[in-house]
């Protein structure tokens, strides 16, 4: 189509669930949009002598909602025994994913460990406490997933006594 020459003065993107975002240039970022949907994308260009035609849709796109457990194996421990952590990230279709586990004491962040998930989405690790422990769990998320955050789940530690008798 004949566009005058005149150069363009707006872009708007359109979602094919009907959501719309325009801006003068890319990027332009819609917000808003419900998880789990496949949607495609068409754009189109307007200047003053109108808005032109839309472009092919996009490649489908899904924005996975992101769900994040933590279980322990016991919620009390002798000093010197492990606990295993556990869970599941429910995060689209299965895939490996990265995590961090956050080890909290006395209230503050005092180391994390790197994990990743299985391809089932589970992830397990065994930790070693040393005393009344907290640990969470998350998921920084990626271009197609959100980000989540377990629960603080807490492991006691009971202090190991030894009595001897005398000789």
């Amino acid at each position: 189509a004949d566009d005058g020459d005149l150069p363009i003065t707006s872009f708007t993107a359109t979602a094919s669930t009907g959501e719309q975002v325009s801006g003068p240039a890319s990027p332009l970022t819609l917000t808003g949009l419900g998880n789990d949907v496949a949607r495609t994308f068409t754009v189109t260009a307007t200047n003053d002598k109108g808005t032109g035609a839309a472009s092919a849709p996009s490649a489908a796109v899904t924005y996975w909602s992101s769900t994040l457990s933590i279980t322990r194996s016991l919620s009390t421990v002798v000093a010197g025994s492990k606990v295993v952590l556990s869970g599941t990230l429910a995060s689209g279709p299965a895939a490996q994913r990265p995590l961090t586990l956050t080890t909290y004491a006395s209230g503050q962040p005092v180391r994390t460990t790197a994990l990743s998930t299985t391809s089932s989405g589970t992830w397990a690790v065994s930790m070693l406490p040393s005393y009344n422990t907290r640990y969470r769990v998350s998921y920084a998320g990626d271009a197609t997933h959100r980000a989540a955050t377990s629960a603080l789940v807490l492991v006691m530690v009971k202090t190991r006594v030894a009595i001897t008798s005398p000789a």
